[in-house]
């Protein structure tokens, strides 16, 4: 906490304060240092809190509050005309530079340290800490604008790490290569797809400066067949402009590099295609170069071709004029395909080379379709790469959905049957699917996977999939699981390029009944699709059927966000297609519209939508963990109608907090009951789950707690003034009541065991009974007791609440104020308002009639002693505050060589700095650890 402070001191130019704030804060204890820092996220970390570039601030002293003097800006690192990703924070004292406002009544707004006219800019808003034109030009390179990410949307980028170009270090002689492509999305997402070889436990790939320095970063999972894939979110448009103009580096660090064993610079893809097979190739002797050959395969011709594009690095190093080199495909050490080429010497060393292999026969293309033939590439000069062929291992999601209006016969007559299909590609060419269908009340006859229908609508079976087909038992439903175990060049390709279909027969549509084509769509690693079964979109058993079908891959991330992938199939009309995620709380869901919340997605090409959503409440949360949400999709197909989608997503991220973790400060063993223990809290040995209200006993009930996300807020019960001649305190009430005579006998009536007189009121919101005739501020958590309204209780044991009128204004509603935003009414402005800044004018009202003292979130009454509270709930044992008459004094333990003489006494140890002590002082016992 104290070297937060002394950081804002020295930052602000108020060195000569730094000796009396380490005097003050000795037994605070420091801040624990931040050890996840979110992915590098790019601002300035102050303390615990993060500031994005540029961003301006007040820092914050618990448990003062901000301090609304300083005023400091989150300014970027550059280095060598890079921006980094992280900046240093230069804060300044802004008091004695307020201007004088220009107006008679000038009023000082919450949160701010100058006054300021009625509905002027602050002067805060506008005060640059940077020379202007330093500050226009990193306004204009940090903040991301609209047209910034359209320029960079949807753009592709390949890059060819090898060894030697590890920044930083001279050239590494290894093996290692690795192949990234990327991809540029709509809501700044920067996603990867990643091939390597010879990389011995890869850890991390990175994006890096000229300099060495990591600007993201994002972990290595290993898998079988050396494939990884991932994204970086939120990535600044100028990294994006950084890699555009070629100024970054794509590093992967293993075991044994952690600098990076191979990296390499970004180039444009200017090809959306990435080909049928591919094929890494490395150096048989560690020299710290590499190639990757992408093959594409064109398979409509008379004359069969396999075109080819190598991306070198390292292999054009010899300085000869004329460069002849040999591109050998071979199975084992037969030679099946010989070309030689030769190429100009050219000054960029990295160029493309290419080169086509004609007329394959069909056993040719079977052997590389198995994973059976390698390349070999040779240059005159000695220079060998080789490495298997392959097919083409993308990161990218292959899927389907059936719908009966893609199907071949009788279209026009849709089923509430529905499909949903997914596919892995594996590196030996075998294709594994999972195909599920869905409300089938016709008995399936045929299950296969065909090719795109000629123009005389003749179809080609690639595969019958019938045998492998399973109903579910007592259902409706059923399943097929297999793989494809042998297709053929063209079959792949045309499963790479979209042009194979999944058909469904059935008893009364033999040919077709269900049709969906295999989409390539890109992916999401927060998305498992080959685990996880999809949320099915069909029409209800009620409703008409549209013969449109979808399918909706959704997930919860560990950060809370919602990430969704929709695919649906059978659409006339794609051009108005909204998604709706609605829902309700507590009950079961309904699809009468009566839902509690609506979450809108439309970013909709083609029938499909893919994305992720952040700032989603706790109750959504909870409503899709409890499955009392569901999706809905407004579509136009044979007929016009709705499909709908039951969600449960399985998530903890409504029980999540601030990270405050009150549970240490039970005993051992202690059992918590009734309630969750991430959210509950503990007051006086006892559970409360998060969200409820009671009366703490020994306050003579006049203080009303609530728990909210582990903090306990208590709040001393505030009384309407009442307008009348005698007034009367009632044993076991907080309030006075009307009397008609200052004598009247008193009501026997106490909260404080919950019994109450014939006539009482009950109010839920603060746990009381009101007697009769009392009048009341309601209490509802989490804002405390609202004074802007006042409950009344009847005789026949019913109560009314009403707002309370607002006053006539002398002025007009142009020139009224409302002075803080939780205020009843507003005011007309005066010279001699004076506006709090930490506490309300409530807040001291009542503080002084009940003579109690408000110290950060807790009311303490009068002559209460206690120790303060760090921002973690940790007291601190060598610091005491009192309060009196409202007022709030703290002192430290004072220490005398008598003290110090106790050695037993260890509680002095910590709080004194004796001779001989080990420790210095921390302000925490060893029993509040």
């Amino acid at each position: 906490m104290f070297d937060l402070f002394r950081e804002i001191l020295l930052l602000a130019g108020f060195a000569h304060l730094v000796v009396t704030a380490e005097i003050r804060f000795s037994a605070l204890r420091p801040e624990p240092e931040i050890k996840e820092r979110e992915n590098y996220q790019p601002g300035c970390w102050l303390g615990k809190h993060h500031y994005k570039l540029m961003e301006k601030f007040s820092p914050a002293l618990e448990p003062n509050g901000r301090l609304v003097c300083i005023l400091c800006q989150c300014i970027p690192v550059t280095r060598k005309g890079i921006i980094q990703h992280y900046g240093k924070a230069k804060c300044v004292n802004i008091k004695d530079k307020c201007p004088l406002p220009n107006c008679h009544n000038p009023i000082l707004l919450p949160g701010k340290c100058c006054k300021s006219c009625q509905g002027q800019v602050s002067f805060e808003d506008q005060f640059v800490l940077l020379p202007q034109d330093v500050n226009d030009h990193y306004e204009s390179s940090v903040n991301s604008d609209k047209e910034a990410r359209e320029e960079y949307k949807e753009q592709r980028y390949t890059a060819l790490l090898v060894g030697k170009n590890v920044v930083g270090s001279p050239p590494l002689m290894t093996k290692a290569v690795a192949m990234v492509y990327l991809l540029v999305k709509k809501d700044a997402t920067l996603q990867f797809s990643v091939r390597y070889a010879e990389l011995q436990n890869p850890k991390q790939i990175n994006i890096v400066d000229s300099n060495g320095n990591t600007l993201l970063e994002h972990d290595f999972k290993q898998t079988r067949d050396r494939k990884f894939c991932g994204e970086w979110y939120n990535v600044p448009s100028y990294y994006l402009n950084y890699i555009a103009k070629k100024q970054l580096h794509l590093t992967i660090t293993t075991k044994s590099y952690p600098r990076g064993e191979v990296a390499g610079i970004p180039e444009h893809d200017t090809s959306f295609d990435h080909g049928t097979f591919g094929a890494l190739l490395i150096s048989p002797i560690p020299r710290g170069i590499g190639a990757y050959v992408e093959f594409r395969y064109s398979y409509s011709s008379r004359r069969k071709v396999i075109d080819y594009l190598i991306y070198q690095d390292g292999f054009l190093d010899n300085k000869r004029r004329k460069l002849e080199y040999f591109v050998t495909i071979e199975k084992n050490t037969k030679i099946i395909h010989q070309d030689t080429r030769r190429i100009r010497y050219k000054s960029n060393k990295k160029a493309n080379l290419n080169g086509s292999w004609k007329r394959p026969n069909k056993r040719e293309r079977r052997l590389m379709t198995r994973r059976k033939l390698r390349l070999r590439l040779t240059s005159k000069g000695g220079t060998t790469m080789i490495g298997d062929i392959t097919p083409v291992l993308t990161c990218q999601i292959f899927q389907a959905v059936l719908s009966s209006s893609e199907a071949l016969t009788d279209s026009a007559h849709p089923l509430t049957s529905v499909g949903s299909a997914v596919f892995q590609l594996h590196d030996n060419g075998q294709i594994a699917y999972m195909i599920r269908l869905y409300s089938m009340k016709q008995n399936l006859v045929s299950l296969t996977l065909e090719s795109t229908p000629t123009r005389r609508r003749r179809r080609r079976v690639i595969q019958d999939l019938t045998k492998t087909f399973r109903y579910n038992t007592s259902s409706d439903n059923g399943f097929a699981v297999g793989i494809f175990k042998k297709p053929t060049a063209k079959d792949l390709t045309m499963f790479l390029t979209g042009k194979l279909y999944i058909n469904v027969g059935t008893s009364y549509r033999q040919i077709s009944a269900l049709r969906g084509k295999i989409e390539r769509t890109e992916h999401d690693s927060t998305i498992d699709i080959l685990r996880n079964a999809p949320f099915i979109l069909m029409a209800l058993p009620s409703t008409p059927s549209t013969g449109v079908a979808g399918h909706a891959w959704l997930s919860v991330t560990d950060k809370c966000v919602l990430h969704y992938q929709i695919l649906l199939s059978g659409l006339r009309d794609h051009t108005t297609i909204t998604a709706l995620i609605t829902g309700k709380y507590d009950s079961a869901p309904s699809y009468s519209g009566n839902a509690i919340y609506t979450i809108i997605i439309t970013d909709f090409k083609n029938g499909i939508a893919s994305g992720r959503i952040s700032d989603i409440s706790r109750e959504v949360f909870q409503s899709l963990d409890r499955g009392t949400s569901f999706m809905q999709i407004d579509v136009v197909g044979v007929t016009k109608g709705s499909i709908f989608s039951n969600l449960s997503i399985v998530n903890d991220c409504w029980q999540k907090t601030n990270g405050n973790n009150y549970n240490m400060l039970l005993d051992e063993g202690y059992k918590v009951r009734d309630g969750n223990p991430i959210t509950s809290c503990n007051y006086e040995g006892r559970i409360y789950n998060d969200g409820s209200t009671w009366i703490p006993v020994g306050n003579d009930s006049c203080y009303t707690c609530t728990c909210q996300q582990q903090k306990i807020l208590c709040d001393v019960v505030v009384c309407p003034d009442l307008k009348c001649e005698y007034q009367v305190k009632v044993p076991g009430l907080c309030c006075p009541k009307c009397a008609d005579k200052p004598d009247k006998t008193r009501i026997p009536f106490t909260s404080q065991n919950n019994t109450h007189s014939e006539g009482s009121c009950y109010y839920d919101g603060d746990k009381r009974w009101h007697a009769a005739g009392t009048k009341w501020h309601p209490y509802v958590p989490p804002f405390g007791y609202v004074t802007c309204a006042v409950c009344s209780c009847m005789t026949d044991g019913s109560y009314d609440c009403k707002r309370s009128p607002c006053p006539v204004l002398n002025c007009s509603k142009s020139e009224a104020v409302r002075i803080k935003a939780n205020d009843c009414c507003q005011v007309c402005p005066d010279k001699t308002l004076v506006i709090p800044n930490s506490e309300s004018q409530a807040d001291h009202a009542v503080a002084s009639k009940e003579k109690s003292c408000k110290f950060g979130d807790e009311v303490f009454p009068h002559r209460a002693k206690w120790h303060p509270k760090l921002s973690d709930n940790e007291e601190v044992a060598c610091v005491k505050c009192r309060c009196k008459n409202g007022k709030v004094k703290c002192k430290r333990k004072k220490c005398t060589p008598d003290d110090c003489r106790r050695t037993k006494n260890k509680n002095v140890e910590k709080c004194c700095q004796c001779p001989g002590s080990h420790r210095k002082s921390r302000g925490r016992s060893k029993g509040n650890r």
